[in-house]
């Protein structure tokens, strides 16, 4: 119901993720790749990736989503896709009503026409999915001294 208000590109991020956003570098990646939407994946080559090496993506050589599997049921899938959308508003239906997964409704369509571009990045990222992972990531926002994104990217 926001497409109107939206920029012409714009980053969508889950709200239980956090990585420490590498803007420049997606924003190189996206325009190198010329996709409606690349989205960050996590490289997850040591298993710290929310489900331990369950990876939900699939990445060609040439950094696209070949394919997306939220069920991590795929053994060919390289890699976590956390959620860091950088997308391009012209690509996206306009007309689209209701209560719509991004995920399932979305990017497949992307994936199918070759849009779906990747991030790839051996940063790690923090989950927060139980109380347990939300004290992990208080703890390592206490000892990495995590900050907000700045006010400019908030159009202040």
């Amino acid at each position: 119901n926001v497409y109107d208000q939206l920029d012409d590109h714009f980053l969508l991020m889950y709200g239980d993720n956090y990585w420490p956003i590498e803007l420049k570098k997606m924003w190189s990646n996206y325009q190198k790749l010329n996709a409606g939407i690349t989205t960050t994946v996590f490289s997850n080559q040591e298993g710290t990736g929310e489900y331990g090496f369950g990876n939900n993506v699939v990445v060609s050589d040439n950094n696209y989503v070949i394919q997306y599997d939220k069920k991590r049921e795929t053994d060919a899938a390289n890699g976590v896709d956390i959620g860091y959308f950088l997308i391009a508003k012209e690509f996206l239906d306009s007309k689209i009503l209701g209560n719509v997964s991004f995920e399932v409704d979305i990017l497949p369509q992307f994936i199918a026409n070759n849009q779906l571009g990747a991030y790839v990045t051996d940063t790690q990222y923090f989950y927060i999915t139980n109380m347990q992972t939300l004290k992990d990531f208080e703890a390592a926002a206490k000892t990495n001294t995590f900050l907000p994104l700045p006010q400019k990217y908030f159009g202040g």
